[in-house]
């Protein structure tokens, strides 16, 4: 586990599990009272959706949508997908869309059964459906 800060890695050790290492992370966010994400929100802090916001809109390259990253460098198709996935980057395609690329990201992490909030909770049938066939 590592995060970050005051513009150097810190590295918070290394741990048997995925969840053990996001504690961990948590734990150091809260105490440094960083303006970030965490993995297992408590109240007061901030959700995913806020931090992301705060984070990039300063930049003009910000997505209200988890996975979803905006790229100049293709105008016609500007929205990428991605997801970390058992210490893999999975790049999951570029889009014209910030939604399509925000689909893909659903689908995937319903595909890959992680246990993540999806951008369209309302249309986890329909994508799980997709998975199926």
């Amino acid at each position: 586990s590592a995060c970050y800060w005051q513009g150097k890695q810190h590295h918070l050790g290394y741990y048997p599990t995925e969840d053990e290492a996001a504690v961990v992370y948590d734990k150091f966010v809260r105490d440094k009272s960083l303006d970030r994400r965490v993995n297992f929100p408590e109240d007061g802090d901030k959700s995913a959706a806020q931090a992301k916001a705060s984070s990039r809109s300063a930049r003009g390259v910000a997505s209200k949508f988890t996975g979803v990253h905006h790229s100049r460098s293709n105008p016609m198709r500007p929205w990428r997908a991605s997801c970390m996935s058992k210490r893999k980057h999975h790049h999951l395609g570029i889009f014209q869309t910030e939604e399509e690329a925000a689909l893909a990201y659903d689908a995937f992490v319903i595909e890959q059964d992680l246990h993540r909030d999806l951008n369209f909770p309302h249309l986890r049938h329909v994508l799980q459906a997709g998975v199926a066939s």
